[in-house]
């Protein structure tokens, strides 16, 4: 009897949505505050995307705790501010594939941006633009079909002409060691 006298009590006082966490009305929507917090994110992000962004160090600079940031970027944008910092990236990179030159590689244009995973950026890129880095250089024209270390070790005497022409430049913003090909060419090496 008293089990069915609870069972009653349970039902009726509907806590379904308690047990599986499930809100019994929508969220209210976000403050002033953190609509504008959440604006002022994005255009630094937007304006600045080669600096190394921390949800942290976002917070601090448009003045709102990492949670209210996160949960602003959640509620009006639907991804969290890292998202943000990754698409504003993407988009440079595809913009850098479109009008880099030939020597130019998929490889570093993606470390120019901080994707050091090629993998992971690849299906990221994917995800987001409906086709591979490496499709997005072959349309913009400027598909290098051999990439220039290649030349050099089937041109041995032409590498230092083409060291002289186009040296290995340093990429802007870029941080951590130097690329394989500029440690190569800095050391002399023209092949392997």
């Amino acid at each position: 009897m008293e089990i069915k006298a609870m069972s009653a009590a349970v039902q009726e006082a509907d806590i379904t949505p308690l047990a599986w966490n499930i809100p019994r009305e929508p969220p209210p929507p976000a403050s002033q505050t953190v609509t504008l917090g959440v604006r002022r994110a994005e255009a630094l992000i937007l304006t600045r995307p080669e600096r190394l962004f921390t949800v942290d160090s976002l917070a601090r600079e448009v003045g709102l705790s990492t949670r209210s940031l996160s949960r602003g970027f959640q509620r009006l944008r639907g991804y969290g501010p890292m998202a943000a910092v990754r698409r504003a990236r993407l988009d440079r990179v595809r913009l850098d594939l479109l009008t880099a030159g030939p020597h130019e590689s998929v490889t570093n244009l993606a470390m120019r941006w901080g994707f050091y995973h090629l993998g992971r950026f690849s299906g990221l890129y994917a995800a987001h633009f409906g086709e591979l880095p490496s499709a997005t250089r072959r349309r913009a024209g400027r598909h290098c079909s051999q990439p220039r270390w290649d030349l050099r070790r089937r041109h041995p005497e032409s590498a230092e002409r083409a060291a002289a022409v186009s040296p290995p430049v340093r990429l802007p913003g870029r941080v951590g060691p130097p690329l394989v090909e500029e440690r190569r060419l800095a050391q002399g090496h023209v092949g392997s």
